[in-house]
């Protein structure tokens, strides 16, 4: 588990606290930090160990995936279909990749489309980010993604798609709480057991 304390000795880190904590958000601002800070987190462990990380929300359970590189040269963003649309849950990388998303995310300029119309706020967090690179709405060229970040499908499916029946991770994300199923806890072994 990664929490704020694991990177606030690293030298970079008041530079990501100071651009993240600044984004435009809809929802409570240490939530959206967060969100951000724990790629610049992956990027510290990874790099204190000199190993690949396999970063996934809390929310997530291993029904069975076992820990293994990602591919060469790839940060995987782990998925299943449906939906055809990136979502967060795992992502497996190389401590390098992981600190080169929290750059692009931290130089990542405010402008009309990040605009949250359902909200009537500008909003930025990870997840928007990413959407945007891997599904730009037409004439965004600002932030093309970068070419070693893959969505790789059939590892971490979103309840309730079917892949959460029989996917190696799944992420009880915010499904849950639309179906009355909150605290989430309280129901995820019930829904598909340990």
């Amino acid at each position: 588990m990664i929490n704020e304390d694991d990177t606030r000795d690293h030298p970079r880190y008041e530079f990501f606290r100071e651009h993240f904590y600044s984004k435009p958000t809809a929802y409570p601002v240490d939530y959206t930090a967060a969100c951000f800070l724990r790629w610049f987190g992956a990027y510290v462990i990874g790099e204190r160990v000199n190993e690949p990380v396999l970063l996934a929300d809390y929310d997530v359970i291993n029904y069975g995936f076992s820990p293994r590189p990602p591919e060469p040269g790839k940060m995987e963003v782990l998925c299943d279909t449906p939906p055809e649309s990136i979502y967060m849950g795992a992502v497996l990388g190389v401590p390098q990749h992981f600190l080169d998303i929290a750059e692009l995310f931290a130089s990542w300029k405010c402008d009309e489309l990040d605009f949250a119309h359902n909200s009537n706020v500008y909003h930025q967090d990870d997840l928007s980010m990413l959407a945007r690179m891997f599904h730009p709405p037409p004439g965004d060229t600002a932030r093309p993604k970068p070419e070693w970040m893959v969505k790789t499908n059939g590892v971490c499916a979103l309840y309730d798609y079917a892949g959460y029946r029989t996917s190696p991770l799944v992420h009880y994300g915010f499904a849950m709480h639309s179906k009355g199923y909150w605290p989430k806890y309280k129901y995820i072994e019930a829904i598909r057991p340990f």
